[in-house]
């Protein structure tokens, strides 16, 4: 009974360790030299090869982080009970910093689907991606809302800018705009 209980643990932990790496070494900054990303005590920590420093960046997340490889540098997963989010990050060659350029939002709704979708924002280009389904007040119908827009004034973050917190807002605000233009019923 034990040697059950105990594979049965060791097989939980092994297969959360595939889902979600802790560890990423790669060549980030494209120098030839492999570059360290991890997370510990939900920290994102950042080792670029061509730097001689650690840039260690708070939680981004309300819930503990989840780290995956992309093609362009990484993502850090931030996935709750019926929503989530994930920031995109990337080295910059030209002023030699890591930025966020990608941000994605998804929700689950209620279990009629009311409120389910996703948005998607390229901070690289201002590429505004949403799909929601949402009830309509007037009929009681589900619909679905597409949004396909580039919206202006968007650009990569520096993760270790001094108004980070601000530019966050500035890009949610735009955000909630689209939203309010497309007539939503969600900000």
């Amino acid at each position: 009974m034990k040697k059950h209980i105990l594979m049965s643990v060791f097989a939980l932990l092994f297969s959360q360790s595939i889902y979600a790496e802790t560890r990423i070494n790669k060549d980030l900054d494209a120098d030839g030299k492999s570059d360290r990303v991890w997370l510990q005590n939900d920290v994102l920590h950042i080792k670029l090869s061509s730097q001689n420093k650690v840039i260690a960046e708070h939680n981004v997340c309300d819930e503990p982080p989840q780290l995956k490889n992309a093609r362009v540098g990484f993502i850090i997963s931030c996935d709750a009970m019926r929503h989530g989010s994930s920031f995109h990050y990337a080295y910059n060659p030209t002023n030699g910093k890591m930025q966020y350029i990608g941000y994605d939002f998804w929700a689950l709704g209620n279990a009629a689907n009311d409120g389910a979708g996703q948005d998607s924002l390229n901070l690289k280009t201002g590429d505004y991606v949403a799909q929601w389904r949402l009830r309509d007040t007037k009929t009681g119908k589900l619909r679905d809302h597409h949004i396909k827009t580039r919206l202006p004034n968007i650009q990569p973050i520096d993760i270790q800018h001094p108004e980070i917190h601000q530019e966050w807002l500035m890009i949610f605000e735009t955000i909630n705009q689209e939203r309010l233009r497309h007539k939503l019923p969600i900000h």
